[in-house]
């Protein structure tokens, strides 16, 4: 298991509970799945699927209530990325987020069953969607 550093509280997964900082870096929303970014190592942004979709210039209009979307690189498939940026999973100690979350399946993935749960029970969409 790899790990993203970043200073984060720890917090326990919870089906409806984010850790305080579990916030999109661009607007602000909260509570809802986020996505970071998979080029940076050291306190990586992280958004929202709307913020995300802006900044990797990649329309999400079809992202579903898992996170998925129709792949743009393989016709046919869904993806769980925006781009450049994927799922960001927190570690729950605090030390920042699981690095291959490129398949959030049970069974493929190093991230643990608990937090795949987490990532999942989010809602997708934020509440309102924000104004860029």
């Amino acid at each position: 298991m790899s790990v993203t550093e970043d200073v984060r509280t720890p917090f326990e997964y919870g089906l409806g509970t984010t850790p305080d900082d579990y916030r999109c870096c661009a607007c602000g929303v909260f509570a809802c799945k986020l996505w970071r970014d998979s080029t940076s190592k050291l306190q990586p942004s992280i958004l929202c699927c709307y913020c995300a979709g802006l900044e990797a210039e990649v329309s999400v209009d079809d992202i579903n209530h898992e996170g998925m979307r129709a792949s743009t690189t393989r016709n046919g498939l869904l993806t769980n990325q925006i781009g450049w940026y994927i799922p960001a999973v927190p570690v729950p100690d605090g030390s920042g987020y699981y690095d291959d979350t490129s398949s959030l399946h049970v069974g493929c993935s190093p991230v643990p069953k608990l937090a795949l749960d987490w990532w999942k029970s989010l809602r997708t969409h934020p509440y309102m969607k924000p104004r860029v």
